[in-house]
């Protein structure tokens, strides 16, 4: 999957910068922030990404600033629900042959800290008609600690909402590989495009990693989560102490070692040790 605060989404070159980035990682779910467009329709989708199977939804921007697009393959990704507003796109569908559903949240955090808070709360409430097992991802507007900024200002209130949100839906972080800032001018960076999933991600999309894309036309480095495709060998078993603390995590567990079956085999593929 793809994440990016593209600055802006009206110009030929930051047309081919997304269909490269698309088509380089053989993404399937794309989305995109701060589109700055209004009536964003199949046609201009199409010259993003040229596949038949192509679903979208969006949300006009306001004036200059804003706008929303998913974008997804939907031979790979069905959707069968969809909540959305200025600040998300929110589906929950089937993912390829899996049996299972799963929600992904695309957040576009508002630069005020108190609409911010309001987009919390909201989001916890849809937490009870998006039932199945959350990804986070997007340019969430906030950082989680000072070092997450190469500046003087934090907001240590923001964090402390943003931090009781991902426990209270047991999310845990994807750490970021490579880079310690996703967005920068000439003064300042901080790390405000995140990604965090409950522990049922990691269980059933082995070796996912969170990478930073080319920043090209924008001042926000694209967030790219994919599994891992090179094989590293052994893989030892990790575990978020986070995932304790969640309800349902025990039940889980045990119902995918049930259907792992009694074989060695089965068992070693549900805890990702082969």
């Amino acid at each position: 999957m793809v994440s990016w605060n593209i600055r802006g989404l009206g110009s030929l070159s930051k047309h081919r910068l997304l269909n490269e980035l698309i088509h380089h990682n053989d993404a399937k779910i794309v989305f995109i922030c701060e589109t700055k467009l209004q009536g964003v329709d199949r046609h201009f989708c199409s010259r993003l990404w040229n596949s038949r199977d192509l679903e979208f939804r969006s949300v006009d921007a306001d004036g200059l600033s804003g706008g929303l697009l998913l974008l997804w393959d939907e031979s790979t990704f069905h959707v069968s629900q969809c909540n959305m507003n200025r600040n998300w796109i929110l589906v929950e569908g089937s993912y390829g042959t899996m049996a299972h559903k799963l929600t992904i949240c695309c957040v576009y955090g508002d630069n005020q800290i108190e609409n911010r808070l309001a987009m919390w709360a909201e989001l916890r409430n849809l937490k009870q008609s998006f039932t199945s097992p959350w990804l986070l991802i997007g340019d969430l507007n906030q950082t989680l600690s000072p070092e997450d900024r190469k500046s003087r200002s934090f907001s240590r209130k923001g964090a402390g909402a943003l931090r009781s949100f991902t426990e209270a839906l047991q999310l845990g972080e994807f750490p970021l590989m490579g880079r310690n800032f996703t967005w920068a001018n000439s003064l300042n960076a901080s790390r405000i495009d995140r990604a965090f999933a409950q522990p049922e991600w990691s269980l059933w999309f082995k070796s996912l990693k969170l990478q930073a894309g080319k920043r090209g036309l924008s001042d926000h480095w694209p967030l790219i989560l994919a599994q891992d495709k090179i094989d590293w060998g052994f893989k030892p078993f990790r575990f978020m102490d986070c995932w304790w603390q969640t309800p349902k995590f025990m039940d889980t567990l045990q119902e995918l070692w049930r259907k792992a079956g009694e074989t060695h085999q089965g068992i070693m593929e549900v805890l990702d040790l082969e």
